[in-house]
């Protein structure tokens, strides 16, 4: 019989870009000395499947977020760092689907099994080094795996953890609220996704913006506010010329009534 197994995935560029920095870093001798920069790629793309424009029908799809993280060169750290790209790896392994059952090495025997193998270590880690910043990068990862394969209670837990121990001057923090906001849509509270989503456009420094007002005029938009959705939309065309999410806004603009119409 020919046994199925599913290769690896081929790596994004900014994916391609992060390794050829590591391995520029461990020639430098950088990582070996004092681990001066710890550079995580967090690659995201949640496809919501039920989130359809009215009268267009257009599927939304949230993109890629990257978020960088420096910490000091500790040993504490040098373990933290191992212990989380070891679980990251599991990620990339092997799935035999004719495999009996999955060996927790190299291959497993669903993708369902590498996924909720890949969750325990992420969790793991997060425990094993509370507190320090690796740990918000496992438990962050550890909510888009949970988001991405529909555990929807666990990807809200994970995301409203990641809040309570970060703050709007932390790195992290937009990525952190917008998995929350699909966290919170997920779950069915399309009023507090909302708010989520402004709360991100209100952060210092313009990381996510577009994604946050464009994401915000949709669900306002669908929760019948039509003013605060134009209001989200206009800024998002206005403020953001160059944004992949432009065409949407101005679909959306299209489909509300004008200002002046809307109070009569």
């Amino acid at each position: 019989m020919v046994r199925k197994i599913k290769t690896k995935k081929v790596l994004t560029e900014e994916e391609k870009e992060a390794l050829e920095r590591e391995k520029a870093m461990e020639a430098a001798g950088l990582q070996d000395e004092f681990q001066a920069k710890g550079f995580e790629m967090v690659d995201w793309m949640q496809e919501h499947a039920k989130l359809v424009m009215i009268g267009i029908g257009a599927v939304v799809v949230c993109g890629v977020v990257v978020a960088g993280v420096t910490f000091a060169g500790s040993q504490a750290n040098l373990d933290a760092s191992s212990s989380y790209e070891n679980a990251l790896a599991i990620l990339d392994k092997s799935v035999d689907t004719d495999a009996e059952e999955s060996t927790g090495s190299d291959v497993y025997a669903s993708e369902a099994d590498r996924d909720a193998a890949a969750m325990a270590a992420l969790e793991k880690v997060a425990s094993d080094h509370s507190g320090s910043k690796v740990a918000l990068l496992a438990t962050l990862r550890a909510g888009q795996l949970a988001a991405s394969t529909g555990q929807k209670d666990k990807a809200l837990a994970l995301y409203q953890t990641l809040e309570s121990k970060t703050n709007d001057k932390d790195a992290l923090r937009p990525v952190v609220l917008s998995g929350l906001a699909f966290a919170l849509e997920a779950s069915g509270d399309n009023q507090k996704a909302a708010s989520t989503f402004e709360r991100l456009v209100s952060l210092p420094g313009d990381v996510q913006k577009d994604l946050g007002l464009w994401q915000a005029a949709r669900l306002f938009h669908g929760l019948g506010k039509t003013d605060v959705a134009r209001q989200n939309a206009e800024k998002l065309i206005n403020q953001y010329p160059t944004s992949a999410l432009k065409k949407d806004a101005e679909g959306l603009l299209a489909q509300l009534p004008k200002a002046a119409e809307a109070k009569k």
